[in-house]
């Protein structure tokens, strides 16, 4: 029990960072021509749209996935160990749905054959976190206490993936 408590806060506060370094930096795309190299991310250029909507659901779903972790910060806590994994799941679907929404909408754009553009270490960042914080949400079922499965409050793998799908 402790140690799936322990591993959540580890991984959960691990992917918050990753999100964080990824949104943070300009390396989603990187444009190579044989006389010069361009690099973008979601804060150098924005010229459609899409590309601020994506930029406010990443933004809010890092936010979210802040208040998931002071919220498991407090789950370890005896007092309060009944948490909710709405709040992680509601976040981590969203950061997915914006980061798909980003990869299609991005996927075909090059314009010049001249010019090679390809994903860079930000987009894999972004999606790193994806599985991270997956996992957390898995470990923070864990962390319940046996014979709570009729919480209201209390979710199962089966009922987190069919949450998921149904977003």
């Amino acid at each position: 029990m402790v140690i799936y408590r322990s591993l959540t806060m580890l991984l959960s506060s691990l992917g918050f960072i990753v999100i964080l370094v990824a949104l943070s930096t300009n390396y989603w795309q990187v444009a190579r021509a044989p006389w010069d190299m361009v690099h973008s991310g979601l804060w150098k250029i924005c010229p459609d749209s899409y590309v601020k909507v994506t930029r406010s659901i990443l933004i809010t779903t890092s936010l979210a996935i802040f208040i998931c972790i002071f919220f498991l910060v407090f789950s370890i806590m005896p007092c309060s160990g009944n948490i909710k994994i709405n709040y992680l799941l509601a976040s981590i679907s969203a950061f997915l749905a914006a980061i798909i929404v980003y990869t299609a909408e991005s996927w075909n754009k090059n314009i010049d054959p001249k010019i090679k553009v390809c994903f860079s270490w930000s987009f894999y960042l972004g999606w790193t976190a994806v599985p991270i914080l997956l996992l957390t949400g898995e470990l923070t079922n864990k962390t319940r206490l046996p014979g709570r499965e009729n919480d209201p409050g209390y979710l199962t793998s089966s009922h987190a993936c069919s949450a998921a799908f149904t977003l």
